[in-house]
């Protein structure tokens, strides 16, 4: 019950779910891009090196 007074408290909020989501979706965001950047530039040397 503790953990749907402290949950009910923060929906009770639509600016505090508003923050908390974008905050969610920027930390997914930035997550997938460094993935993807990642993945540019390792990905090729991995490419490279099966060829020889």
């Amino acid at each position: 019950m503790a953990l749907a007074r402290t949950s009910g408290h923060v929906l009770g909020n639509p600016d505090n779910m508003a923050v908390f989501w974008s905050r969610r979706k920027q930390l997914e965001l930035r997550k997938t891009l460094q993935l993807y950047v990642y993945l540019q530039i390792h990905q090729p040397m991995a490419d490279r090196k099966s060829e020889r």
